[in-house]
């Protein structure tokens, strides 16, 4: 199953286009609901990239305008933390590798816009590319509070974790693909 190759296009049929961030791209403009969020674009995610800690994709517009971005970087998670009636319970090491969605964000005023959903669909498509070359089962992320109802949509489970700012959550990447009824949802949404 390739659809990394689909989401591109659909993106492109948008009039968007991705690119991995680079000190040309001005983010003057870029303003996120969420303060934190527009600080770091603009003040860390570089230096982070350049760190090799993490990589930020942002999602422009025809005309370079800054729509939105998402950082990823890898990571594990700790079986102790995953749901106990989920599937990843019997799998016979204590954690597992994962690809973090370290920060996604839309600008504001593109909230509600499908953006999240293009972002979120292609970070799917860099862990199946990554799993070709790595293992990479589970797709994690520190939703902000307030939009963990936009990762359960997509089957993300909350981890038996407690953060003060952010709600830990998971998805088990094979089990998602394994379902047929989830298999047709991502065929549709990419």
């Amino acid at each position: 199953m390739r659809w990394h190759r689909h989401v591109p296009r659909r993106i492109e049929e948008r009039g968007f286009r991705v690119e991995k961030l680079a000190s040309e791209h001005d983010l003057t403009s870029f303003i996120s609901s969420n303060s934190e969020l527009t600080r770091y674009l603009k003040e860390d995610a570089l230096e982070d990239q350049g760190n090799k800690t993490s990589a930020t994709h942002l999602l422009l517009s025809r005309s370079d305008e800054v729509l939105g971005y998402f950082t990823l970087l890898t990571d594990s998670l700790r079986l102790e933390y995953a749901t106990p009636e989920g599937p990843l319970q019997g799998y016979r090491y204590s954690s597992i590798p994962a690809l973090k969605i370290a920060r996604l964000s839309a600008g504001r005023g593109m909230e509600r816009r499908g953006l999240g959903t293009a972002m979120l669909d292609l970070s799917f498509s860099y862990l199946f590319e990554i799993s070709n070359y790595a293992g990479c089962r589970v797709m994690t992320v520190d939703s902000k509070k307030g939009c963990e109802g936009f990762y359960e949509k997509y089957g993300f489970r909350r981890a038996n974790l407690r953060r003060r700012n952010t709600i830990p959550m998971y998805l088990d990447v094979k089990s998602f693909l394994e379902s047929k009824d989830r298999s047709r949802e991502f065929s549709r949404v990419a």
